[in-house]
């Protein structure tokens, strides 16, 4: 799933910025890394290394290798905007994913649709991650349907 959903990020950037003259795509990345979360942010950050690595073994996009630049969002929103306006205004990325929880990923979420980056929210299931307009998606299904599935289950 991960692979899938970093080429995805991948491609949309490329698409969008194909005319660049820079040499690598910069993909921003933020999860858990330290924390009572760190387990799984570092599952999802092993998960987007593997697709990176994966797809520049192919040759990259358009002949452009992909790079991802990572922070630790320790699994809070308020580590998360800081963080989503340093990919933005510092690394230059084109697009971004989460591979944190929904409270991170939807503060971080506002800031990428203000700047019109592409977000990916690879497991946030809060409605509210892609709710605030254009550029924010996500690679699972709510939260609700979720916990209904469960229950059921």
């Amino acid at each position: 799933m991960q692979k899938k959903f970093i080429a995805a990020a991948v491609v949309t950037a490329a698409l969008m910025f194909a005319g660049s003259a820079s040499a690598q795509i910069k993909i921003g990345f933020h999860a858990p890394q330290s924390g009572p979360a760190a387990a799984d942010g570092k599952s999802s950050t092993i998960g987007a290394e593997i697709a990176r690595d994966w797809i520049n073994e192919k040759g990259g996009v358009l002949g452009q290798k992909i790079e991802l630049v990572i922070y630790d969002d320790q699994n809070k929103p308020e580590q998360a905007v800081p963080i989503a306006n340093k990919l933005i205004g510092q690394d230059k990325v084109v697009v971004a994913v989460s591979g944190s929880y929904s409270a991170p990923t939807r503060a971080a979420a506002a800031v990428f649709q203000t700047a019109g980056i592409p977000y990916f929210a690879a497991y946030g299931v809060h409605p509210d991650i892609t709710s605030g307009g254009n550029w924010a998606f996500r690679g699972v299904t709510l939260g609700g349907p979720q916990g209904k599935g469960a229950a059921k289950f």
